[in-house]
């Protein structure tokens, strides 16, 4: 009986060591990350104002929470899309109409998966409609 719990226990031992490498790897993948955005921007039909803020990751949704009070300022609804590389920097992408910012992008460093906004809200519909296509785009980056 104890030669095969002795047996049962390397077995088992040998198969954590062999999956770890594996967890390893995924847990590096950021989930949050702080970004300094200067200007107000909209996202998914709210007007966002301009601080610091610290960007979190879930299954359908991204979260931005002010770095100076730590309240939650919004939700957005995104779908991730997998990207063929791996990203080395995190960075939040915005379409810039008239002196509008629209944010339509997220990705995180250490991730191959992108996060796009799902819902074009009626509030960037109208700038957009009023001033026709994007005319630029900028990236922040995040830490």
């Amino acid at each position: 009986m104890t030669l095969n719990l002795s047996i049962l226990k390397k077995l088992f031992l040998t198969s954590v060591l062999a999956v770890l490498p594996f967890s390893a790897n995924s847990a590096s993948a950021q989930d949050s990350a702080q970004v300094a955005i200067p200007f107000a921007f909209v996202a998914n039909n709210y007007y966002v104002p301009a601080g610091h803020y610290r960007v979190f990751s879930s299954d359908h949704a991204l979260t931005l929470v002010r770095a100076d009070s730590g309240k939650q300022q919004i939700i957005l609804l995104v779908r991730h899309e997998d990207g063929p590389a791996i990203e080395t920097r995190g960075r939040m992408t915005f379409q810039v109409v008239g002196n509008h910012h629209l944010l339509s992008e997220v990705r995180f460093a250490g991730s191959s998966v992108h996060s796009e906004l799902v819902v074009k809200a009626k509030r960037e519909s109208n700038v957009i409609g009023k001033s026709g296509q994007p005319t630029s785009q900028v990236e922040l980056a995040m830490k």
